[in-house]
């Protein structure tokens, strides 16, 4: 016991710092916070969107609707998550670097590419996948057109999100979610009052459209971080 007491009290000092959690919390919290509030602001839109489609949609139809994005939609975001997780680093490490960034982003955007080149896939086959799947709604095959290239839209995104979180302009990603979840959300909301649930779908095909426009846009122009910005706040 004595020994490993003395071996703990000649632990470097910025070691035993490393070890806490404190410090670290304190430090992060201004970027945690901010990426915190812009999850929950892009969580949100799928919710509200659920629920227009819940209060004014028939119950067949909110059901077709979830089949589908089961189908085509809820399996890519997930795997975009993941890499919007392994990304982010990726940009933070290239900040100060142009080039790099630039690199970077093209082959982020080819390998969001090809998976929405497995996505679209899906709309030749979208009859065998839910007659197969999901057999009791293959009337709502005609969705998978739309929701498919929602997918890819999305996919898109991540590369211009990543690049925003690896910048440290969380204000600016804040911005344009605040703006993406309001497009998708009256984009759903007005086609659903003209056309249904097919209008529903493809208003959240044009919103999405627009916002990886406005993502694109917003990422290219933020300035890059000063070297002093590069520690972690």
């Amino acid at each position: 016991m004595g020994h490993r007491g003395a071996r703990r009290d000649r632990l470097p000092a910025d070691h035993q710092q490393a070890r806490r959690p404190r410090p670290w919390l304190r430090e992060s919290r201004y970027l945690s916070g901010w990426f915190t509030v812009v999850a929950v602001v892009g969580q949100s839109q799928v919710y509200v969107v659920l629920l227009l489609a819940g209060l004014l949609l028939s119950t067949t139809d909110a059901a077709g609707l979830r089949a589908v994005q089961l189908l085509v939609y809820q399996p890519p975001v997930t795997f975009m998550a993941a890499l919007l997780l392994l990304l982010t680093p990726a940009f933070a490490r290239k900040a100060t670097d142009p080039a790099a960034l630039d690199r970077l982003r093209t082959t982020a955007l080819a390998a969001m590419g090809v998976l929405g080149l497995v996505v679209l896939a899906a709309i030749p086959l979208r009859h065998v996948l839910l007659d197969l799947l999901f057999p009791s709604y293959t009337a709502f095959a005609a969705l998978v057109v739309p929701v498919a290239i929602q997918s890819v839209l999305a996919g898109l995104t991540v590369p211009f999100h990543a690049r925003l979180r690896g910048l440290r302009r969380p204000r600016a990603l804040f911005g344009v979610q605040v703006l993406t979840t309001t497009g998708v959300v009256a984009g759903a909301a007005l086609g659903l009052l003209v056309a249904g649930v097919d209008g529903l779908a493809w208003g959240m095909t044009i919103a999405g459209a627009v916002s990886l426009a406005a993502m694109a846009v917003v990422a290219e122009r933020a300035p890059l971080p000063r070297p002093q910005e590069v520690a972690v706040r």
